[in-house]
Formats: structure tokens, sequence, C-alpha cells
């Protein structure tokens, strides 16, 4: 393994948890608790959404900030 592929791989687990606690995943009786599978999925869905009426929407631009990266 080179420093950069440890660094990407870094970044990436980064996002993941982030994405997890965006979506609550961590709190008690989420139907996808404990599970990574499907988060890039629903922040392209909030995406989509926010384009059309959250414009100005401080967390959606948070929860976004993953799609342009």
């Amino acid at each position: 393994m080179n420093r950069e592929w440890i660094k990407e791989n870094e970044r990436r687990q980064k996002n993941m948890e982030e994405l997890y606690d965006l979506d609550e995943r961590d709190k008690e009786g989420h139907p996808h608790q404990g599970t990574y599978s499907g988060l890039y999925q629903e922040i392209l869905i909030y995406e989509k959404w926010r384009k059309k009426f959250w414009s100005l929407n401080t967390y959606m631009d948070q929860v976004c900030k993953y799609v342009k990266e």
C-alpha cells in the first residue's frame, strides 16, 4: 500500500462516518442502524430535493457536500 492509497481510504471512511451520523443511523430504532448500505444513494435523493425546494437550507448544503466530492 502506498501513502496516497492510505490517505484516500481514510478520507473515504471519514465521509462514510459523517454520512452515517447525518442520517442519524446511530439513533435507536433507525431501520438501517449499524449499516452503511445505501448512504450515498440517500444523499443523491437529498440533493435532488434540495435543488427543487430548499436552496437556502444549510443542513441540506452540509449533506450535499458529499455529492460534489
